[in-house]
């Protein structure tokens, strides 16, 4: 399947998968699915937060089908249920469609394939690194909106 590299017929048959799973790991069952939708490919780069009282993290979309856009997503707890919602949404770069791989030239752009995600050990940065395009940035999320979860 990625052995060597994206299989683009995988990818745009939506094959790389769009949820993220909630398990019991203590019991050994899962719990719930949350499906992100499938055009968002790629659900990788899971990061928790570091206080192990606290239930949310981030996780990390390599890439949209619908316009080669990035996004980050929460997830959290709340009532008792798992909820999950985009929080960051990094657009495609325009580029010379001569200067792209076959799939990517009818877009006109390149696609910033976020590849990893860290989450500061003080849980109030998030360093977001997109591959396709080389950057690298940081985000502070609102602090009483994590604070309450």
């Amino acid at each position: 399947m990625v052995e060597s590299g994206v299989n683009p017929d995988i990818l745009l048959k939506g094959g790389y998968g769009h949820s993220l799973h909630i398990w019991d790991l203590r019991k050994r069952t899962h719990l719930k699915g949350l499906d992100l939708g499938a055009e968002h490919q790629m659900v990788l780069e899971l990061r928790p937060a570091h206080d192990p009282a606290k239930a949310y993290g981030f996780v990390g979309v390599v890439v949209s089908l619908k316009d080669l856009s990035a996004s980050i997503w929460l997830w959290h707890r709340e009532n008792n249920d798992w909820k999950i919602q985009k929080v960051i949404e990094i657009p495609a770069e325009p580029a010379d469609p001569e200067k792209l791989p076959p799939l990517l030239k009818g877009f006109k752009a390149a696609p910033p394939l976020v590849t990893d995600i860290n989450l500061s050990l003080d849980d109030r940065f998030l360093y977001v690194s997109c591959w396709g395009t080389a950057n690298f940035s940081n985000t502070m999320f609102p602090i009483p909106f994590i604070r309450s979860l």
